[in-house]
């Protein structure tokens, strides 16, 4: 997100990089995600203090961490998902060349994005149920798949999933066109890190907000539940999409399409700043065990770095031998 491929660490580096960043982030945000869940599920027209206050007398300070630990071991199959039928998609759109155009760029980084959605998409369901079912309905990530499997079926576990592929699609074009327009306002320079953490910030802002009546559906088809007490917990009935965005624009209006828009606005912030400085802390180690510091070049690839190193400890050899 923050960097372009980067020649002096591996594959293999930027991956784990990205996932310890991600994991992280998303771990020092899980409250306001927590919130962002149970006002979309739920429809409560309570404020977000009096929905923490809730959550807090029902499960404590761990209440605003349920689901949290599926989410994080998500991001590594859907991370390499991603990075393989990216590859994959790049290799069968380019021309004969290899070359890809933006378009093609884009096409290729949405069906990877897709391709990674439709494999994991069952934890993230279950982490739905995690954070709306408080107070212990299921014991365990384990519990959890077992008994909505063995109560619903394994069909429930891909709740949601179309509305979620719609959404995404829209988000990814919707990502593209907002990054083009905030980079063209910077093309003469090279962007500092607050400037980098402020345009991801921004750009996320905007692109949520236009794409989060397709979060909300998601989260209450995946909520949704006739096993389970109060229908899941979901605050209106609904058989299907169409029904579900219908009796929520009858029960609370279009705006009701947008309930628990405010604190995922607020949590893009600190997510992107420390998504930029978790990365940028696990890159800089990664650097540093490859050979490059503080005196050498850091333009120089890793083959490049070997030759000097070689090259200056035959020269110290040859000045011993004089």
């Amino acid at each position: 997100m923050w960097t372009s491929d980067d020649h002096r660490i591996t594959y293999l580096q930027n991956f784990l990089c990205g996932s310890v960043a991600g994991v992280l982030s998303r771990t020092i945000t899980s409250p306001l995600d927590v919130l962002k869940i149970v006002c979309e599920v739920k429809g409560s027209k309570m404020g977000l203090l009096s929905v923490s206050k809730h959550i807090y007398a029902v499960d404590g300070g761990r209440g605003f961490f349920r689901g949290n630990f599926i989410a994080c071991v998500k991001i590594f199959p859907y991370s390499a998902v991603q990075v393989w039928s990216y590859r994959k998609f790049r290799r069968y759109i380019s021309d004969d060349l290899g070359r890809l155009s933006i378009s093609g760029s884009v096409s290729a980084a949405t069906l990877s994005v897709l391709t990674a959605t439709t494999f994991t998409y069952p934890l993230d369901l279950i982490k739905t149920r995690l954070v709306i079912q408080q107070g212990a309905a299921y014991k365990s990530i384990a519990h959890a798949a077992f008994t909505i499997i063995k109560t619903e079926g394994p069909r429930t576990l891909y709740n949601g999933l179309w509305p979620t592929l719609w959404g995404t699609i829209l988000y990814a074009f919707c990502t593209f066109l907002t990054y083009e327009a905030l980079d063209s306002l910077w093309w003469d320079r090279r962007l500092r890190p607050i400037e980098l953490v402020l345009q991801g910030s921004a750009a996320s802002s905007l692109v949520i907000t236009v794409t989060f009546p397709f979060d909300l559906i998601r989260k209450r088809m995946q909520a949704k539940s006739s096993t389970l007490p109060y229908n899941g917990g979901v605050g209106i009935p609904f058989s299907n999409v169409r029904t579900c965005v219908i009796n929520t624009v009858a029960a609370s209006g279009v705006k009701g399409l947008w309930q628990g828009l405010l604190p995922a606005i607020i949590r893009t912030g600190p997510y992107h700043a420390s998504m930029y400085i978790f990365y940028d802390m696990c890159k800089t180690a990664c650097l540093y065990r490859n050979g490059y510091i503080s005196n050498i070049d850091q333009n120089i690839d890793l083959e490049e770095l070997q030759e000097t190193a070689d090259y200056d400890v035959d020269f110290d050899i040859e000045l011993q031998d004089e």
